[in-house]
């Protein structure tokens, strides 16, 4: 069902691609060449002779030097469907480990020769889900570039990256952290609307419940390690018992938030968003944690890396101004042009001129 749904015939390829070229005139060229390549990539696809895959790797820790059993037996099997000299082996040697990296080249991914999430997601991806995928996918950027306006911020949460768009040009990207799969990062459009220096962190409703009072009574370890404070109506300091509840403090108008500073889970700098009071983009104390392949460590917001370029291109400051500013210690809300936001959950990207498949991190995948 989902094979032929998606199945194009030459005519349609070549269709397809007219109208890439000719929405250029609507939406820009680095538009029109970002759809051209990906609608180029769909029909090599189409045209290939299939590959059946006969094998599947069992989800589970990543695969290393040294690593025995089922799960590399299953890896060896599915290269060797994929045309990779590998012998049917439980045990992951060297020599698995260069033809892992071999393979990781080929797909535009890290090679580092273990078989990780990433790497095992894009071995057991089939020609007909890659089809699907870019099918998909296609079609939303074709409404998204259609609809946008002339500037625009583009988060692609399974690839963990951010886009920055000013008149059909990409004029920023950036690592990110987005939220992970018990707790994730929404699919939407929102709008930014400021920018908050220095800024406070009040906990939303997520963390309360499960972190700060995870079986209705608050986790006083928790709330020391976080740095967290807590003040009452009057806005005067409160120190929270041992046993305190939540409706306790709910009822007693208590107040938890983290004061501004480099212990604060915000980092130096938070992007607002309008209508989405519990989802935003900011700076973060845990700068980290972007070297790592997979960065879904959040409650649902989204950390940015290079937040201090983004803000410089939103407010059209240089960067040492805005640094000024954050360095007075002062709290402040700057007021920007209104930019739409667009969360989306898009399965392959274009990396150095390579087609990347990023794996499903939160199981939306059709079967």
């Amino acid at each position: 069902m989902l094979h032929n749904q998606y199945k194009l015939g030459t005519l349609q390829r070549v269709c397809g691609l007219m109208f890439v070229w000719t929405l250029a005139a609507f939406i820009g060229s680095a538009h029109a060449d970002e759809l051209a390549f990906f609608q180029e990539k769909l029909a090599t696809l189409q045209q290939q002779t299939p590959v059946e895959r006969a094998t599947a790797i069992a989800l589970g820790p990543p695969l290393r030097k040294g690593s025995e059993g089922e799960r590399v037996l299953q890896a060896r099997l599915r290269l060797a469907e994929l045309g990779y000299a590998v012998a049917p082996d439980t045990v992951f040697d060297e020599t698995l480990g260069e033809v892992v990296k071999q393979y990781q080249k080929d797909i535009g991914v890290k090679p580092d020769g273990k078989l990780g999430q990433q790497t095992v997601f894009n071995l057991n991806l089939t020609r007909h889900q890659k089809i699907a995928i870019l099918s998909a996918q296609i079609e939303a950027m074709r409404t998204l570039a259609a609809d946008a306006e002339q500037r625009y911020i583009l988060i692609n949460i399974p690839a963990f990256t951010m886009h920055v768009y000013d008149d059909g040009r990409n004029v920023l990207s950036s690592k990110v952290i987005i939220g992970r799969p018990e707790r994730p990062t929404p699919r939407m459009r929102a709008e930014l609307v400021g920018i908050r220096l220095n800024p406070t962190w009040t906990p939303p409703p997520t963390i309360l419940r499960k972190d700060i009072f995870p079986d209705g009574r608050i986790d006083l370890k928790y709330f020391e390690e976080h740095h967290l404070l807590m003040v009452d109506a009057d806005n005067n300091p409160v120190t929270p018992e041992p046993g305190l509840t939540e409706l306790q403090m709910n009822r007693q108008r208590y107040h938890i938030y983290q004061p501004a500073g480099d212990n604060n889970a915000l980092g130096r700098l938070k992007f607002v968003l309008r209508d989405t009071p519990d989802v935003y983009m900011h700076d973060t104390n845990q700068h980290g944690l972007f070297k790592l392949e997979n960065r879904a460590f959040s409650s649902g917001c989204i950390r940015v890396e290079q937040y201090m370029k983004l803000a410089s291109w939103i407010l059209k400051r240089k960067e040492p101004e805005i640094q000024e500013l954050i360095s007075t210690g002062e709290t402040q809300t700057l007021r920007t042009p209104h930019i739409p936001v667009y969360l989306v959950y898009w399965l392959a990207e274009e990396v150095d001129g390579k087609l990347v498949f990023f794996s499903d991190l939160y199981n939306q995948l059709e079967q």
